[in-house]
């Protein structure tokens, strides 16, 4: 068994000309913790014995109480240590960037837009190098970005970007002139001056929230730029797998989303203002769930074209999964827990396949899609049928419409669907050159991931957007959006839950290695099981399964990989439990 080590590291950062202090009410709990632990040690031995005692968790959705304290310009300061000083300003977005804007000349500071985007980096690869008296060049590495609608993009190339600066004297003082648009901001310190949304819309049988991350700056203003984000609807490649309860013309009727007892005043004006009692429930769990990480947002109070909205925000269905891990083991399918296998309710225990290699079961249990070197099989009420004998397939995956998707891993363009009523193409469009490793839905069964390999040795995850028709029959998907790229070989890749998803790759010196990948977010490496050559989602990180060839069983904690069984032949993707 595998443990991950965590280790604790003090990080030092360069502030530049300006030294910049940090401050939180968490930061000076924990001085004066630490000056009280200094103190009682003179009087008191640390124990040394007893069990360990669990302290206070901090809600993980909780935006950070940060706020950097930003310095103003220095006096004389050359139009490097300026420069240095504005982005080191540029993090505190108090008063709309207003020490940062004491960088800039009265007019370029008047149409400066600090939102428009943002360059995140590696600060120890900042260069500056002075092109004339008056214009300084920046050499940066950018690992990531985020653009105007707060959508966040990482970038895997660690190939250096330049930026030119242009100064003027005011007052006998240099003062930035002109600048490329948008904020700098190093990466170690991202999260603590972005916080990360999730923009909640229903898939298009107005059962499931599904969620697209966006990134706001921490400041007052971050729910008003939530709220006309979620207005403003879905990204594009997103645009065509979702719907939203709110009218197309919906927008706000005041410049802000004021808050006032934890109760956020969201006044709505709408132009055809027709809407019934299910619009506004919708409207409201829409709004409750893009709110739910402001943690000065309790309760919403929702007005449209001034009237006040009393209704209840609507259920959605869940997409949690049964705990139990689904496997089959020496030809029996069914929920392992200690050790025992006992059978899923509505599935057939016996899939009566010689050497299955996957298997997908639907939420409502009534598909069950077997995959098989020989293609794939599907069970519907337990009638047995072939749905797709071609060779070369990638494991299939099945919806919650009870479709099951079938990919050739050389030639996906290719890709069907398999219903009751037959087999059906689907449109898209794939990356060329590319080898599909690993096809999976995610539960809202609106989102498609794949794990992609290249013939120049890279590998890459990706997603794409799921068309339906208006019998809710598959189509088509939208452009296919990149989330990471690596170099190695693709093995596995699923969704750990409707935010996150996980892939399995072999690394060019034959390491396995697992990462974590926010839809829209960022990236972290996870210690890996040995082994493992597929892995499977649960709720939650520490849900994550993973399987070797040769039959052993992992489950991911907190503290790395617990092994859990042998003699299994295959993990199951479970798409979610019935209602």
């Amino acid at each position: 068994m595998s443990i991950e080590q965590q280790e604790v590291t003090g990080r030092v950062r360069s502030a530049g000309a300006h030294g910049r202090l940090r401050s939180t009410r968490r930061g000076l709990v924990a001085l004066a913790a630490a000056v009280a632990v200094v103190t009682l040690a003179a009087c008191t031995a640390v124990p040394t014995s007893g069990s360990v005692q669990r302290g206070q968790t901090a809600p993980a959705d909780a935006e950070p109480d940060v706020d950097f304290i930003a310095e103003g310009p220095e006096q004389d300061a050359d139009p490097q240590q300026i420069l240095l000083g504005f982005i080191d300003a540029a993090t505190s977005t108090r008063d709309n960037y207003a020490v940062a804007r004491e960088y800039l000349t009265p007019a370029f500071s008047a149409s400066w837009h600090p939102d428009e985007n943002v360059t995140v980096d590696v600060a120890a690869e900042r260069r500056l190098t002075p092109a004339a008296d008056d214009r300084v060049e920046l050499s940066l590495v950018p690992v990531g970005d985020v653009d105007e609608e707060g959508v966040y993009r990482e970038i895997d190339s660690r190939d250096p970007i330049t930026q030119e600066y242009a100064f003027e004297r005011v007052d006998g003082q240099w003062r930035i002139a002109d600048a490329p648009a948008g904020l700098i901001v190093e990466d170690s310190a991202f999260t603590d001056v972005f916080s990360a949304h999730a923009l909640s819309f229903f898939d298009p049988t107005w059962s499931t929230l599904v969620p697209e991350l966006r990134w706001f700056p921490v400041r007052s203003s971050t729910t008003t730029r939530i709220v006309s984000a979620l207005l403003a609807g879905p990204s594009e490649w997103l645009a065509s797998s979702v719907v939203s309860a709110f009218p197309a013309d919906a927008r706000l009727s005041t410049d802000t989303v004021p808050t006032t007892g934890e109760v956020a005043d969201v006044s709505l004006a709408v132009d055809a203002a027709d809407l019934d009692d299910e619009a506004y429930s919708r409207m409201l769990l829409q709004l409750q769930a893009s709110l739910e990480g402001v943690t000065t947002v309790g309760s919403i109070a929702m007005t449209v074209n001034g009237v006040d909205v009393d209704a209840t925000a609507a259920v959605p269905a869940s997409t949690r999964v049964d705990s139990r891990a689904a496997v089959v083991s020496e030809g029996a399918l069914g929920f392992l827990a200690a050790g025992e296998l006992s059978p899923i309710e509505g599935v057939p225990s016996s899939i009566g396949v010689e050497k299955p290699r996957s298997v997908a079961i639907s939420a409502d249990r009534s598909v069950v899609a077997v995959g098989t070197d020989a293609g794939t099989v599907a069970f519907r009420s337990g009638e047995r049928s072939v749905v797709d004998d071609r060779k070369g397939l990638v494991d299939p995956v099945v919806d919650n419409s009870g479709f099951v998707w079938s990919v050739p891993e050389s030639h996906p363009e290719l890709m069907v669907v398999a219903g009751a009523a037959g087999v059906v193409p689907v449109r898209s469009s794939w990356p060329e050159g590319a080898t599909v490793r690993s096809a999976e839905l995610a539960r809202d069964s609106s989102r498609l991931l794949v794990l992609l390999d290249y013939d120049n040795g890279t590998t890459s995850l990706m997603v794409a957007g799921v068309q339906r028709d208006a019998a809710g029959v598959p189509s088509g998907l939208s452009d296919f959006v990149e989330l990471s790229t690596q170099q190695g070989e693709g093995i596995d890749a699923t969704w750990v839950d409707s935010r996150t998803v996980a892939e399995l790759i072999e690394g060019p010196q034959g390491e396995t290695l697992t990462q974590l990948q926010e839809v829209g977010g960022r990236s972290s490496s996870i210690v890996s099981f040995p082994g493992a050559r597929s892995i499977v989602g649960g709720n939650g990180a520490n849900q994550l399964r993973a399987l070797t060839d040769d039959g052993r069983l992992a489950v991911r904690r907190q503290a790395g990989w617990q092994f859990t069984a042998s003699k299994v032949d295959v993990l199951a993707t479970q798409m979610g439990t019935p209602e």
